[in-house]
């Protein structure tokens, strides 16, 4: 039987932005290494991580660096001794190494990637107690410098998986429902590379600049965003992020897109619920419902955790709206696998699914694969679990009918507005609302895009609702007044002229005085 395992990625964790700092910080403090090693390792580092460029001028330029900063021959960081770092990572990194140990405990062995030698990770995973890694062969020369050439498996860039999965195959691995990641489906990293974590503090400036120029709504984006803080060692950041976005005055609705399940983490459902504005709106893409299909998209989660997220954030958020993405046909889907999809739906009862027809995208490792559905096949799936998510958004949204949402009023929304005479807006839990912009007596009510105003429900349709009563508050907001200053008309100014060029107009001919005949 194959075993999930975890995957450490040992380079990203020591040199990643403030984790190299901290891990710089203990080592030295410490006593464990001296500035100069530590910082010959570093450069040295650098050197390697170019992987051999034939730019001369950056290789010299490093070399001079690194000779002005340690005065010594360079020290590569893969030759750094296993015992320095098994010394230092339990004081720098010690919640890796405790996921480490309930890996293991949980009869899941734990293996460290990284780009250093094989000798150096088999020996550093025997010192950290870990059940193994992948490390490379390289070249060096005479000085034990690396020269740029690499020999054996390599696990950055496109290499890196297919070393994974080599390794997974021959230790029995179930490499889908491991740590190392890689969505078949996804050309992302090939497009923007890998996934870089922005600084907490940054990020929240620009939130509140953003909210001075009168923004009330905002979404934090990112590919995963629930491996935020994995790059300086933090894996509780976004839960830490959401807390912190509802301590900025002035804003109003926090949400975000998209989460993993993989990822996914009971402290942001817990930072969800106890944050009051962020919006309790989830969407976690699903792609299917067959443990079977989720693990040929190298998928890294299955159907029971998708299903224990769901229940936990209802737990926490009974009035939460979850949505989620979905793909009929992918490559050896079956009527089964694609029952088991439909099964998933009906349990998580979604409030809006994006259905999309599986095709293939040069680049990506399905669009090889050579059990592809038929096109006809793909399209009565589709058809029908288009019918089954509308049907369960449609009863969801009428179980609304008849209660009070706040809406922030939205421009463009309602491609119908004009028509019926209504606006649109969007209720906390992101649904789409067209309404009467009217009073009691039926007379327009001043609303503004941006402003915020509480209306009664009266009709539900599959992918919106309606409310044709009187509105009953309306709130004016700062972003209301950026928009009315932003679409103000400009003052009239007075209107100068240009030259023109060329022979000047004839004046017009002289009418009444003198005659000179």
């Amino acid at each position: 039987m194959s075993r999930a395992a975890a995957f450490f990625d040992l380079d990203k964790t020591l040199m990643a932005g403030s984790s190299g700092m901290q891990f710089a910080r203990v080592a030295t403090s410490q006593g464990i290494v001296s500035r100069r090693q530590l910082a010959s390792w570093a450069a040295e580092h650098l050197r390697y991580r170019l992987r051999g460029t034939t730019d001369e001028r950056t290789v010299e330029v490093l070399k001079i660096a690194r000779e002005l900063i340690t005065g010594v021959p360079a020290k590569s960081i893969s030759r750094m001794e296993p015992e320095v770092m098994a010394a230092i990572l339990p004081r720098v990194f010690p919640q890796m190494l405790a996921e480490v140990h309930a890996h293991q405990d949980a009869g899941r062995p734990a293996f460290i990637v990284s780009a250093a030698g094989n000798d150096i990770v088999e020996s550093l995973a025997r010192v950290l107690g870990m059940d193994g890694g992948i490390g490379t062969r390289y070249e060096v020369d005479a000085e034990g410098r690396f020269t740029g050439r690499l020999d054996g498996p390599f696990v950055y860039g496109p290499g890196k998986v297919e070393a994974m999965e080599a390794f997974a195959a021959q230790h029995d691995i179930d490499l889908a429902a491991s740590y190392a990641y890689s969505d078949s489906l996804s050309d992302l990293p090939m497009l923007r590379g890998t996934e870089r974590d922005r600084e907490p503090g940054v990020i929240l400036a620009e939130i509140r600049a953003l909210v001075a120029e009168g923004v009330t709504e905002v979404t934090l984006l990112g590919q995963n965003v629930n491996s935020y803080g994995v790059g300086f060692g933090d894996r509780l950041a976004f839960g830490k992020l959401l807390r912190a976005c509802g301590e900025i005055e002035g804003l109003e609705r926090v949400r975000f897109t998209s989460p993993h399940p993989k990822d996914f983490t009971d402290d942001v459902i817990d930072a969800m619920a106890q944050t009051p504005n962020v919006m309790p709106q989830l969407h976690m893409p699903l792609q299917s419902g067959s443990d079977k299909v989720l693990k040929d998209m190298r998928r890294s989660y299955r159907q029971s955790k998708y299903l224990g997220i769901i229940e936990r954030v209802r737990a926490a958020m009974p009035e939460a709206a979850i949505t989620t993405d979905i793909i009929v046909g992918f490559p050896g889907e079956t009527e089964e696998d694609f029952l088991e999809t439909m099964k998933v739906v009906e349990k998580a009862r979604f409030s809006g699914a994006f259905t999309f027809q599986y095709s293939k995208r040069p680049g990506t490792p399905a669009a090889v694969l050579v059990d592809q559905v038929p096109r006809d096949v793909v399209q009565e799936r589709y058809e029908r679990l288009v019918t089954l998510a509308d049907d369960i958004a449609w009863q969801e949204n009428k179980k609304l009918v008849g209660s009070t949402v706040e809406l922030m009023v939205a421009e463009g929304e309602g491609r119908k507005d004009s028509e019926t005479h209504r606006s649109s807006g969007r209720a906390r839990d992101n649904r789409l609302v067209h309404f009467a912009a009217v009073d009691e007596f039926g007379q327009p009510v001043d609303v503004r895009p941006g402003d915020m105003v509480e209306v009664d429900l009266t009709y539900a349709a599959p992918h919106h609702l309606v409310a044709d009563g009187a509105v009953r508050s309306v709130r004016r907001t700062p972003a209301g007044d950026a928009w009315e200053a932003r679409t103000r008309e400009p003052a009239p100014g007075v209107l100068l002229g240009l030259p023109t060029v060329g022979a000047p107009a004839p004046l017009p001919a002289a009418t009444g005085g003198c005659s000179t005949e």
